[in-house]
């Protein structure tokens, strides 16, 4: 008699064990999926995190990009800690203006987004703002000069396109002055539609031959 109670008492144990085992191994997708989806609004939670992605394994959040400031930087963390469910949080958000490769950094700025302009005018889209702003960062810390080189596309006269390229690097130079950059460390050159990198005959073409480029420059060069 004693036996069988022993094993009935050891079966309801083991089929608990097991239920809870299911229990736990069904919910952990659920849980990271959740946590996934919550970590995915971080980036979109202000324009000072539109550059920055959350990779999630598990309960765990690895935070990625570049921010402008210490303080996106730390809002990012917190946000991402107050996450229900989140376990470890590893912050490798760089600020962009932090190191010292000012060429590689600038470059890399511009793998994001490119500067835009309203057609046909040389004042700046709202949507390249926060772009500008982060060059700013990243020339505030730079010991070099730079050049602004503004391109545009072939598709008026030589002439006009001259002029349009022209008043687009001088537009560029003026917002960055106006964010905390030394005007006397950058110069600005308008190429027209003379250094054309994609066909103009497509309009996607088009779009990627009018562009700005900042090119860091030794200094006395």
């Amino acid at each position: 008699m004693e036996t069988s109670r022993f094993n009935i008492i050891a079966a309801g144990t083991c089929c608990f064990a097991a239920l809870a085992w299911m229990t736990v191994t069904e919910a952990a997708p659920r849980v990271e999926a959740e946590i996934t989806q919550r970590a995915e609004q971080i980036a979109e939670d202000g324009q000072d995190l539109a550059w920055t992605a959350a990779a999630v394994e598990g309960q765990d959040i690895t935070l990625r990009g570049y921010v402008p400031d210490s303080r996106a930087y730390q809002r990012a963390e917190s946000m991402a800690a107050a996450i229900p469910g989140a376990g470890k949080i590893e912050n490798e958000i760089l600020l962009a203006g932090r190191h010292n490769d000012c060429q590689g950094r600038l470059d890399t700025m511009l793998t994001y987004e490119r500067v835009q302009f309203e057609p046909d005018r040389d004042v700046i889209s709202e949507n390249s703002h926060f772009l500008l702003k982060m060059v700013a960062e990243v020339l505030r810390n730079c010991e070099d000069d730079v050049r602004i080189d503004a391109h545009t596309a072939d598709g008026g006269s030589r002439g006009s396109e001259q002029v349009l390229s022209d008043l687009r690097a001088t537009a560029v130079r003026s917002y960055l002055t106006r964010h905390g950059v030394d005007p006397d460390m950058l110069s600005t050159v308008g190429h027209g539609s003379s250094v054309p990198i994609y066909d103009n005959e497509s309009e996607q073409g088009r779009l990627g031959n009018q562009r700005v480029e900042f090119v860091v420059l030794e200094k006395n060069s």
